[in-house]
């Protein structure tokens, strides 16, 4: 029995697919309402078990149940029906926690209070109810899925009986009798919560892109308090948090100015963080004083100083120095953002003192194809060539300097490139011509437009090619205008939050730009961001021309990236990579951060995915039958799927 035709038709298709040659399960009857008395008598002539999922006996079916010596099995999700009954045709059906009724009340009036919500009075009919006590509300024999579920007691002087006092599920309730962030944070159903908790939750993380220092995990930076850690660090830290404190009216003397105490500017942030809610950084916050320090108090101005010295008072002790905190998130593989002039040295003092987690450098060539300024690329060229030991007086020479480099990362265990661009640049060239762009280049002059296409794309399809041959995956983050209030640019430098969302188009050079190194077999596994949402499915649709068969998910839609790493981007972009594409191929998220406790992302990326499967499923658009299959995907996203797609370890089966 059930509540819904649709949950009654999957559950009983389900437990008939579980027949075997060996054993053949019957259903011989079922139906939508609570379970009756005519239903026990017609299971006890049957030695049959009753099922219910979501609706309880009759109090009349119950007291008959038990004469009849009946078994009526409850549940409120469905595969835990189909769990147990598969064990007990294994022979393996292990103790079950049972629901034992202690008592019974009646709902006599509701009432609406300020500030706190919706109360319901009742009255105890049977039994004695316990301030542990759960509840379910049950209405004509039907569980109301969000009911009331929570007890508060009280006694009126002069009656014998205790009164109930229940909080209706609403928003009030969560406000006053659960933690912020509890354990089914953003998990809006009963199968989103079992896919997180059971597939998700406790497997590692692959931070595929991250920038956080190599010199700080090699030294195990302890930080000096919760500010150097979360908001500033000389001129650098979280320029999400920068952005959010200028628009809450907050001085740069807070920021990156530099003349206030670490508290001042912590404080300014505990005064920004309540006008945040909606922003992904009050999640983002909360989750980290969760999951780093234990705090699960709301930051407020109230709470602030409170939490300051808590949160220091740890930072001062072993286990919160760099490698501890990220190992507290179980990250078994990640990967930073490096120049081709980098001398590796960090990777190699972490590799020489291993630490559990595997750090590996990321090939990243901008300050290569930076030419609008030649002054600074010719001082960056000499660099570049004294770490190749070679002297950089060609276009060819550069090339020959960025191999070298590139087969050095490559020995180091790099197996990924990363480009930001504005565009993509897919422009016919000439050698001669960039050769020629290139001398210029050294005599200091700058290039035009025309010029800078040229050489772009030139540069930007060479070190695709290397990437192709090294058997490297190529990240491509296509979309950001940086450095826009000229004023600050001065004072404070770039990536300090005053980069944006560029709007230029995209189609027709990227499919250019990927078709010609598909001609000429040099197209290695890409993966494609896009930071305009207007461009989620020109580049998803885009990724997909070139698959080819040879690799499972070789063209990615990448992650939610920059400022759409939020709930509506994750979103949009699991929505569309799902209606154009194949979700369970894809290879999950990514921090993409400076921060050492931003690994809350992957836990708040995976909520999300697994809320939008078990709607799915509990809403009928994927069957209840095919659980397993969607367990799996949410592992492979989770974890598996860069596991193998990167080469960090033995690649699985798919």
């Amino acid at each position: 029995k059930g509540d819904v035709d649709g949950s009654v038709e999957a559950l009983s298709d389900s437990l008939i697919k579980l027949s075997t040659e060996q054993i053949q399960v019957n259903v011989i009857h079922k139906g939508v309402g609570q379970i009756s008395e005519s239903d026990v008598s017609l299971a006890a002539a049957s030695d049959a078990i009753i099922v219910g999922f979501q609706v309880r006996p009759s109090s009349g079916a119950a007291k008959l149940a038990e004469q009849e010596g009946v078994d009526i099995r409850k549940y409120s999700i469905i595969y835990d029906a189909i769990e147990e009954v598969k064990a007990a045709m294994e022979g393996m059906l292990a103790p079950t926690v049972k629901e034992q009724v202690t008592a019974t009340i009646e709902v006599r009036e509701v009432f609406n209070i300020s500030k706190v919500g919706q109360v319901a009075g009742a009255m105890v009919k049977t039994g004695k109810v316990k301030r542990t006590d759960k509840a379910r509300l049950i209405r004509d024999g039907i569980v109301v899925p969000k009911g009331f579920n929570r007890c508060k007691l009280t006694q009126k002087q002069g009656q014998m009986h205790e009164i109930l006092v229940y909080l209706a599920h609403n928003h009030s309730q969560h406000i006053l009798a659960m933690s912020f962030i509890n354990d089914d944070f953003m998990l809006g159903n009963t199968t989103a919560a079992h896919l997180y908790h059971k597939h998700a939750e406790r497997l590692p993380i692959i931070d595929y892109h991250c920038h956080l220092s190599p010199q700080q995990i090699a030294e195990n930076i302890q930080f000096r308090d919760i500010t150097q850690l979360w908001l500033v660090d000389g001129h650098a830290g979280d320029h999400y948090k920068w952005r959010a404190m200028r628009a809450n009216g907050v001085g740069e003397e807070y920021i990156t100015g530099g003349t206030r105490s670490p508290w001042e500017t912590f404080l300014k942030w505990a005064e920004t963080i309540p006008y945040a809610m909606r922003n992904p950084l009050y999640h983002w916050s909360h989750l980290e004083l969760t999951r780093v320090f234990g705090i699960d108090k709301v930051l407020n101005p109230k709470t602030a100083r409170e939490i300051y010295e808590e949160c220091n008072a740890k930072l001062a002790t072993e286990e919160f120095r760099g490698q501890s905190l990220i190992r507290k998130f179980n990250v078994e593989t990640l990967c930073t953002t490096d120049d081709p002039a980098d001398d590796l040295r960090w990777h190699r003092m972490i590799a020489e003192h291993p630490f559990g987690v595997n750090v590996l450098p990321a090939w990243r060539p901008d300050k290569a194809m930076a030419i609008d300024d030649p002054q600074g690329y010719n001082d960056y060229l000499k660099v570049l060539g004294e770490a190749a030991d070679l002297e950089i007086t060609s276009y060819s020479g550069l090339i020959e300097a960025l191999r070298r480099r590139h087969d050095f990362f490559d020995a180091a265990g790099c197996r990924l490139s990363d480009h930001g661009m504005d565009r993509f640049y897919a422009a016919d060239y000439k050698e001669s011509t960039i050769e020629s762009i290139f001398r210029r280049l050294l005599r200091g002059q700058r290039p035009d437009s025309t010029e800078k296409e040229l050489f772009v794309s030139a540069f930007l399809h060479d070190m695709a090619v290397m990437d192709a041959e090294s058997g490297w995956v190529q990240q491509f983050h296509v979309g950001p205008i940086r450095n826009n209030n000229s004023r600050m640019f001065a004072l404070a430098g770039p990536d300090t939050g005053y980069d944006s969302i560029d709007d230029k188009n995209i189609a027709v050079d990227g499919n250019r730009f990927l078709d010609r190194l598909e001609s000429e077999g040099h197209l290695a596994k890409t993966i494609l961001y896009c930071l305009n949402p207007k461009d989620n499915e020109v580049m998803m649709s885009m990724a997909y021309n070139f698959n080819d068969g040879s690799v499972p998910g070789k063209m990615q839609f990448g992650a939610a990236w920059w400022f759409l790493d939020q709930e509506a981007g994750m979103r949009r972009q699991i929505e569309c990579l799902s209606m154009i594409g194949l979700l369970s191929r894809f290879v999950g998220m990514l921090t993409d951060s400076r921060s050492f406790i931003s690994y809350p992302r992957h836990e708040y990326f995976r909520r999300i995915l697994c809320d939008i499967l078990g709607s799915d499923i509990e809403t009928g658009r994927i069957p209840a039958s095919e659980i397993y299959r969607v367990e799996q995907m949410v592992e492979d996203i989770s974890y598996r799927n860069a596991r193998s797609y990167f080469g960090f370890g033995q690649a699985e089966k798919a």
